[in-house]
């Protein structure tokens, strides 16, 4: 019953946190914050072209911002949570009519895709599908053609370093250019608490190591979600329940 509680989380965050990076950025603990949070226009809703009547969720951009995946269980999919995507022309086009991923990526469980790497060629989602490691995991699907919206290899699970019998979501793969450092950043209740935001450095050969809390974004007996890094690793946002 762990998939009910995130994807409510999700569709319905009660709060967004957004605090500076230090030691988790992978750039050095002594990096200067901004003194000021980034400010943000008015939420519009996106529109009867993206949203339906069910439930139209965890939206993530591709990075060419020209393809917007998200998931929902409107009717016509594969199975019970499918990731859909809407694609444009340019940056300044209306998105179209969205599409199914098809059977590839999408099986009869639970799909929600996560994050792209900066390149497009990697896909990181979570899936509830049979012959995983328990509950909810993290997975990863490829292309050769970063503007490919339907050339993803079938998904593999990204095993168990990263993935426990328990539930893992909300994974954010973010690459920092100025050390070459790689991190998977994601959420996960292996510790019998609500979700908590975990961080696993990769290796060149492509391998994830064991992750770590991120204590200092991680509140006690609340959930955290959804994390998303600005580009110079310099400020966080995520989702949360915690008071305030």
């Amino acid at each position: 019953m762990k998939i009910k509680i995130t994807l409510t989380t999700l569709s319905a965050i009660v709060a967004l946190a957004m605090m500076p990076i230090f030691a988790f950025s992978q750039n050095d603990s002594t990096a200067n914050a901004p003194e000021n949070f980034s400010t943000w226009s008015v939420t519009q809703n996106m529109g009867l072209t993206l949203n339906s009547a069910d439930n139209d969720i965890a939206p993530v951009a591709s990075p060419s911002g020209l393809s917007l995946y998200f998931t929902s269980n409107r009717s016509g999919g594969q199975g019970l949570n499918d990731i859909y995507v809407s694609q444009r022309l340019t940056l300044s086009s209306a998105w179209g009519a969205p599409q199914n991923l098809g059977a590839t990526v999408n099986t009869r469980s639970v799909e929600v895709a996560a994050s792209f790497s900066l390149d497009g060629r990697e896909m990181f989602l979570q899936s509830m599908r049979p012959g995983g490691m328990g509950g909810n995991d993290l997975y990863i699907s490829t292309r050769t053609d970063p503007n490919n919206d339907f050339g993803w290899t079938a998904t593999a699970n990204l095993g168990a370093v990263i993935n426990t019998a328990f539930a893992e979501s909300s994974a954010f793969y973010f690459e920092d250019l100025t050390n070459g450092v790689n991190t998977l950043i994601f959420a996960s209740d292996r510790n019998g608490a609500d979700p908590q935001l975990f961080q696993s450095t990769r290796n060149a050969n492509g391998t994830f190591n064991a992750p770590t809390p991120i204590t200092e974004l991680n509140g006690a007996m609340t959930a955290q979600l959804r994390p998303a890094i600005r580009r110079d690793g310099l400020e966080i946002l995520f989702g949360s329940v915690r008071l305030g």
